[in-house]
């Protein structure tokens, strides 16, 4: 057998157990719809994929266009990131992401795999955000676009910032320790 395969398994099914358990422990409501859940592999293709999934669900229910454009850039921005950006077990990024109703509000959660380091650079970058009202988000936006900095892998901060701006109430992050200095990073937020 594998190793590689049974890694892959073994971060998939901890990914899946940590969605369900999100799932579960939301304060606010049980969700009235779950219009997508999907655990797995992710690369641009299969992100692309997913959001055009997702994007059909929400339209077939008869969410309003508002909320599926927002719903569509989040996750977008968001499953980009985890793509690009999160750590690989055996060569594969692995995500977890639910779409769901809660009441009037569209919850999208985001998990993927993360190093300590990079746990800490998106929670404080996240803390920042969710500190600013909209309009500073906005100049803030402007000015990263404007003159950030582009990291080796392309990214300038620019898909949380637009993840930020999109949501309702900004983006809680939390992770949950893994072994070998690995996280599951989980990215919560309402539409």
């Amino acid at each position: 057998m594998d190793i590689g395969n049974v890694e892959d398994r073994i971060w998939e099914e901890r990914i899946a157990d940590a969605l369900i358990r999100r799932r579960e422990s939301i304060p606010y409501a049980a969700p009235s719809a779950i219009y997508y859940s999907y655990i797995g592999p992710i690369n641009q293709d299969k992100v692309h994929s997913i959001v055009s999934e997702i994007e059909q669900v929400m339209i077939a229910a008869e969410v309003g266009k508002a909320k599926v454009k927002k719903t569509f850039t989040i996750l977008l921005e968001g499953l980009q990131n985890m793509a690009i950006h999160s750590t690989s077990a055996s060569g594969m990024r692995y995500v977890g992401v639910d779409v769901s109703a809660i009441g009037e509000d569209i919850l999208i959660q985001i998990l993927g795999l993360a190093d300590a380091h990079a746990v800490d650079k998106v929670t404080r970058a996240v803390s920042r955000l969710n500190a600013m009202d909209r309009v500073e988000i906005k100049a803030h936006y402007l000015d990263v676009m404007e003159n950030g900095e582009m990291s080796a892998k392309g990214g300038a901060g620019l898909g949380l910032i637009t993840m930020v701006m999109k949501s309702k109430e900004g983006m809680e992050v939390a992770s949950q320790s893994e072994y070998d200095n690995l996280h599951i990073l989980v990215h919560d937020l309402k539409v």
